[in-house]
């Protein structure tokens, strides 16, 4: 279900929306079509049955939904974890004598843009890569750098202090990837779809049994589940769709570090 993460977000909420009306109109054009097969009393099995599919549509987008925020509040939190460990860094970057110090700060501040031009990116997978490489090319720099220092004085403390928050600032960056990368699985994005395709179908078959189109009822539903469905892989699409995760702590950091 990659294409869920890809497309447009505008085009993925109408694709989702036309895919569900239509199921819902197929389900009621296919009862009338079965109507005088049926049995008498056949409605109110099929009431209970529909009740019972319905209740676990809605314990499958609960859990698919608790899913895709705890993955968003993941990677929210990290967002400050990333930025405070930067920060760390830059601050103790001043424990590199002369030239050394200025030049670690230069790549934090290189390394700060990078990350930030990240996210925005991230569904694209050649800019992702190109963003992925540059931040690693930098933090190879920079740890080259700082190891050198330490190990030509490892008994002093202000520069081990320095590299324990730069080693910081390259885990959170990978943390931040992975959860980057963390998102509900294929099989159940796949299984959502069809939970939609089926409630609406069931919905509408409903109704044709009763011969009584509802075409506002059904139109309600139809947008219901479908912005429910549209949100849970909104909360999974980094910066590319309308719920996107807070960078103000990276930004504000940025504009600290440019005096």
């Amino acid at each position: 279900m990659d294409l869920a993460y890809t497309l447009d977000p505008t085009l993925l909420f109408f694709l989702l929306l036309l895919v569900v009306m239509l199921s819902a109109e197929g389900g009621f054009h296919f009862a009338r079509w079965l109507f005088r097969h049926r049995e008498p009393g056949e409605n109110t099995l099929f009431d209970v049955v529909e009740g019972g599919v319905l209740g676990l549509v809605g314990l499958i987008l609960a859990f698919s939904f608790s899913l895709a925020i705890t993955r968003f509040e993941d990677r929210q939190h990290l967002v400050v974890t990333e930025a405070n460990a930067i920060d760390t860094t830059f601050l103790r970057a001043s424990f590199l004598p002369g030239a050394d110090g200025a030049a670690l700060k230069r790549d934090l501040r290189e390394y700060l843009q990078t990350r930030l031009t990240l996210y925005p990116t991230y569904r694209y997978p050649s800019a992702r890569e190109t963003s992925l490489r540059k931040s690693r090319a930098l933090q190879e720099r920079m740890w080259t750098r700082v190891a050198t220092a330490v190990n030509a004085e490892p008994q002093n403390r202000a520069l081990q202090l320095l590299a324990e928050a730069l080693n910081s600032t390259i885990d959170a960056g990978r943390e931040q990837e992975a959860a980057l990368n963390n998102r509900v699985p294929a099989e159940i994005a796949a299984l959502l779809v069809i939970v939609a395709v089926v409630a609406a179908a069931l919905l509408g078959y409903g109704f044709g049994i009763n011969n009584a189109p509802r075409r506002v009822m059904t139109a309600i539903f139809c947008l219901l589940i479908t912005m429910i469905v549209y949100t849970i892989f909104d909360l999974d699409r980094p910066q590319s769709g309308l719920i996107t995760v807070n960078l103000d702590p990276l930004r504000s950091l940025a504009a600290a570090m440019y005096p």
